[in-house]
């Protein structure tokens, strides 16, 4: 057929939009559609839409991975298609054989904002592991690790309820994207200290800058739903609007589809599974917030939590409060007031915010901080603070030792953590909810490196209160923030760890 020496190319350019992409869907437009679409752009009749030879030659070469007005034009109305052929889905892994006695998959949601999410790069991780034998457990799919969530094309938006998995673990599982998050650690250092060698699943749902105050607050309108109605199923969340997994407002109804769906597969494959922790990776996004608004709010989502999934007392690792002072007191006010306790704030002391400044840090600023440059000497410099500009003013001892290690996506103008930092972070919160909440034991090597337990975070009391001392270089800690009324509302201990037992007395301090 002479007409299929016309370029699909030129068809490509004039396709406009699809509404079902843009609306989150992901769908081939109807043929007659397409076909009208094409004849009128090129003077062409084709039959059969999508499937038709003109636009399957185009599907079939790359130009539906193209970052190009042809290429978003064969996405929006080829979506499907673009889809089953570039974009596939991972294959379906479930667990079997409930480690060495039949125990129950062991499910811990992860849950947060950008940290959560993750910015870290599978490719420098490759390149790392290649060259020093480092992460050679993390860089291949795990055994008796799994993970649950969303598998993330870049190039075509948010990812809708279509692209849910459940696969091994591993760090090029959720897409495009090429990046990981502290799953990957955290997931195979639970599974490492479990006696019985159970099986870990990782259920995670996270989305960059979003605040508890708002889009994760289940007593919005866009997460709330008729419980009383409610027949426990991800479907009903889904028919109701509470879910929606395409719309940032519905992040708390989204995460507990996503805990259903995830259910639901186990369910259906007679696989047995408890619920057993949370951890939580957020703060920078209620940076405007109060000490107390924050810690209430946070306490607020726990509570819904526990409650939406049926364990009370569900074990709970809170970081991401970062350098900020009130963002760690809120953390706080919410772990020391909870009903049934059960969470642990995982904060190392590695750097603080200087308080005389008004500045707030955030993952594309930072701030002037007081620094414990012995957290530097034992772990190293992230690359680009080795080096002028960003070394001035580094002591010269830290900077002979010639010691880098990889903590940050672009310093100083995007501080998510790189690989080295977000697998130190994922090792630190597995290894504070296993001291906390578990018998496991944990081993030299597992605790040799671990920021709480060598540089554990300290308290420098309430402004006011006898023994209070101002944050330094000498000194690194974080101010209590909170009130006499929130000390009075104590009803639980706050200690970070075995090693360093520190308890919250009626006075906030140490």
């Amino acid at each position: 057929d002479p007409r299929m020496k016309v370029s699909p190319w030129v068809t490509l350019v004039f396709l406009p939009t699809s509404v079902a992409q843009a609306q989150g869907g992901c769908v081939d437009e109807p043929e007659d559609v397409v076909n009208a679409l094409v004849e009128a752009a090129t003077g062409i009749a084709v039959t059969g839409g999508c499937a038709s030879q003109l636009l399957q030659n185009a599907i079939e070469g790359d130009t539906c991975a193209e970052a190009t007005e042809r290429g978003g034009a064969l996405r929006a109305n080829c979506c499907r298609s673009c889809l089953d052929r570039h974009f596939p889905m991972p294959e379906t892994q479930l667990p079997e054989d409930g480690g060495l006695f039949g125990e129950p998959v062991k499910l811990y949601l992860q849950a947060g904002q950008s940290e959560c999410v993750g910015q870290a790069s599978v490719r420098l991780l490759d390149q790392h592991s290649d060259a020093t034998g480092d992460y050679s457990d993390l860089v291949v799919e795990q055994d008796g690790v799994f993970v649950a969530g969303y598998n993330e094309v870049k190039i075509l938006g948010t990812p809708d309820e279509s692209r849910y998995f459940i696969a091994k673990m591993g760090p090029n599982k959720e897409g495009l994207a090429n990046n990981f998050g502290p799953e990957i650690a955290i997931g195979r250092r639970l599974q490492d200290a479990s006696p019985t060698n159970t099986d870990i699943m990782i259920v995670k749902y996270c989305w960059g800058g979003s605040a508890v105050a708002t889009k994760w607050n289940p007593a919005s309108a866009a997460n709330s739903w008729d419980r009383a109605s409610d027949d426990g199923t991800s479907g009903y969340l889904l028919s109701t609007g509470a879910a929606d997994l395409t719309n940032k407002d519905n992040l708390y109804g989204n995460l507990i589809y996503t805990a259903r769906r995830t259910q639901e597969e186990l369910d259906a494959a007679n696989v047995d599974y408890e619920w057993s922790g949370l951890f939580w990776i957020q703060g920078n996004a209620d940076r405007e917030n109060t000490w107390e608004g924050f810690g209430v709010d946070t306490r607020r989502l726990f509570d819904r939590v526990r409650s939406d999934l049926g364990v009370a007392d569900l074990p709970i690792v809170d970081t991401g409060a970062d350098v900020v002072h009130h963002l760690y007191s809120g953390k706080i006010h919410s772990a020391s007031t909870i009903p049934n306790c059960n969470v642990k704030v995982a904060q190392s002391g590695e750097m603080v915010v200087d308080p005389s400044t008004d500045c707030v840090p955030n993952a594309n600023s930072a701030c002037p901080t007081f620094t414990n440059f012995s957290f530097y000497e034992h772990y190293g410099l992230d690359p680009r603070l080795a080096v002028p500009p960003y070394s001035d003013g580094l002591p010269d001892s830290l900077l002979d030792l010639n010691k880098t290690f990889t903590w940050y996506k672009a310093y100083p103008n995007n501080l998510h953590s790189e690989y080295d930092g977000m697998i130190l972070k994922g090792n630190m919160v597995a290894n504070e909810f296993i001291r906390t909440f578990t018998d496991w034991t944990l081993t030299p090597e597992m605790t040799e490196d671990d920021p709480i337990l060598l540089f554990p975070p300290k308290s420098c009391g309430r402004p006011g209160d006898p023994g209070y001392t101002e944050p330094s270089n000498e000194t690194i800690c974080f101010i209590d923030m909170r009130d006499d009324d929130a000390i009075d509302a104590i009803t639980c201990d706050v200690e970070t760890g075995e090693v360093l037992q520190r308890r919250l007395g009626a006075n906030g301090r140490q």
